[in-house]
């Protein structure tokens, strides 16, 4: 394994989860994501250094844009054992830890002297980085939702990133101001008929990469004995689908069993603001990370979706994702990040801010979960 601490940064690379096709079709699905990042912090990264900066994803067919093509996608399915692009074989890669020879070779091509910024980069790329000495940041939607904004989470393979990464986390007590707050906003005119100790059971798109187990995706049936006890001694059970797959087989199997479940349309957090409201049930739903602060307890018949950097541990490790509330939007971030790189020069830090507003990063998303019901919206999602 090369030493990422002594990787020549030549460049810059955005790239992603550039293996995941649609559900019924051979086309891409993570190209916005990528490009939605390039666009939010690329002009902060090339002040802060001046790189080239590059975007890598699979892209439409008849555009040079991304630099891969469908073609070039089955060929690496097919590099790896797998027969033809779907969800399924998706799902097999997000369990594969190494490239094939042939396949090691033309990544080797496509990501040399590169520092690599991904949007939620699969775990058989993380590892192919690492072992080929090429330095990494990879970005997530923070599990944490209910802030005045979403925010990112960062993880690094590089040891002096992630010390920069940690000076630059998000205190957990203003995490807990925030269940707070939202707490309160979302309990105030809120009522609900509990029938006693009351639990939440939390569904999920059923594609979601969280919900894979040795390859394949798993869901509600796959543990329903461990279900049966938790919700046992309950006097009440809610069922919170999500509301992009209201009605999937996970759903429908806890509706069909013996369990005295009824499905509610309310929203999440005014759910578990309720005062009887004691457990969240979910199989990797990052509601399930967020209960703690509301006072419910969280089963997680999977496990949590990220694993967060806590303070109390002596290091922060490559898997752990450091939450970060808006300085990623700085190019002093990105200046720090960027200065312990081997051969990189950082331009002086200027102190510049980026003023604060809510819900930025939500309208930029188009994506709310749940929080504009709270924050003045309509919708009860």
């Amino acid at each position: 394994m090369m030493n990422v601490e002594q990787a020549d940064v030549r460049r810059v690379i955005f790239t992603g989860d550039f293996f995941r096709p649609s559900q019924y079709r051979e086309t891409p699905t993570q190209h916005f994501n990528i490009g939605w990042l390039a666009d939010l912090v690329g002009q902060q990264v090339s002040i802060a250094a001046g790189l080239p900066i590059e975007r890598l994803f699979w892209g439409i067919d008849g555009r040079s844009e991304g630099q891969l093509n469908t073609h070039a996608i089955r060929a690496i399915y097919a590099g790896l054992g797998l027969n033809g692009i779907s969800l399924d074989n998706w799902a097999k890669l997000q369990w594969m830890t190494e490239f094939t020879p042939s396949v090691r070779g033309y990544f080797d091509f496509l990501f040399k002297d590169a520092l690599v910024i991904g949007f939620e980069l699969p775990d058989i790329i993380k590892h192919y980085l690492s072992s080929a000495g090429i330095p990494y940041v990879d970005c997530l939607i923070h599990p944490i939702r209910f802030m005045d904004d979403i925010f990112l989470g960062f993880a690094s393979n590089h040891a002096g990133i992630r010390e920069a990464l940690k000076g630059e986390s998000l205190p957990d007590e203003a995490i807990g101001v925030g269940a707070g707050l939202t707490s309160a906003a979302a309990g105030r005119h809120f009522s609900f008929d509990c029938r006693g100790r009351t639990a939440l059971v939390i569904g999920q798109v059923t594609s979601d990469r969280t919900q894979i187990k040795d390859g394949a995706f798993v869901g509600f049936a796959d543990f329903a004995d461990r279900l049966n006890l938790l919700l046992a001694d309950f006097d009440d059970v809610l069922v919170k689908a999500h509301p992009f797959d209201p009605d999937n087989v996970g759903i429908r199997f806890i509706e069909g069993t013996n369990i005295k479940a009824r499905r509610v349309h309310d929203n999440v957090y005014s759910l578990m603001s309720l005062a009887k409201m004691q457990d969240v049930i979910t199989l990797s739903s990052s509601v399930g990370m967020e209960a703690a602060y509301f006072g419910c307890r969280t089963h997680f018949l999977l496990g949590e979706p990220v694993q967060l950097y806590r303070e109390e541990r002596e290091a922060m490790k490559a898997a752990d994702y450091v939450g970060v509330y808006d300085a990623f939007l700085t190019p002093d971030f990105w200046r720090s990040l960027l200065r312990p790189l081997k051969n990189v020069s950082v331009t002086p830090l200027s102190g510049f801010k980026v003023f604060p507003k809510p819900n930025r990063l939500r309208i930029s998303l188009q994506s709310f979960w749940g929080f504009d019901v709270i924050d003045g919206g309509q919708r009860a999602a």
